[in-house]
């Protein structure tokens, strides 16, 4: 089996982090995938983790968002692409659809020339009075 076969394979390290990206909405960092995993898989290391979340985006089953310089990571599965808030203590939250739909409008209509990959909103408040939305 050569290297590529085998960081395509379909490992339960590998599906256990989708699984985990599937089910979550906190855009975890590694680190947090890393500790989740290991408590269902206590044999699992970081560096499988690691390059689990790297062959996974090169599939393009998950991204990688950087933001303010922290790496995190969502599924993309079943989602259509869409915004995020971003609090002052770098949680992130998906953009309600409706949100997403007329900052897009808005962008299309005003800058026809650019081509939107992604939307990020900073909130300058702490997630507790975000979660009050």
């Amino acid at each position: 089996m050569d290297l590529l076969e085998k960081m395509s394979r379909n490992t339960k390290q590998k599906k256990a982090v989708l699984k985990f990206l599937n089910s979550d909405e906190i855009h975890p960092t590694a680190q947090e995938i890393f500790k989740k995993i290991k408590i269902e898989i206590p044999n699992v290391s970081r560096g499988t983790v690691y390059r689990n979340l790297e062959s996974l985006k090169k599939e393009k089953k998950i991204r990688e968002l950087c933001i303010n310089g922290i790496k995190k990571f969502e599924s993309i599965m079943d989602k259509k692409n869409h915004g995020h808030f971003v609090s002052k203590e770098n949680i992130i939250v998906d953009l309600h659809p409706e949100i997403n739909f007329r900052v897009m409008e808005f962008m299309e209509k005003n800058f026809p020339e650019i081509k939107i990959d992604s939307i990020t909103l900073s909130v300058s408040n702490s997630f507790n009075e975000l979660k009050k939305l």
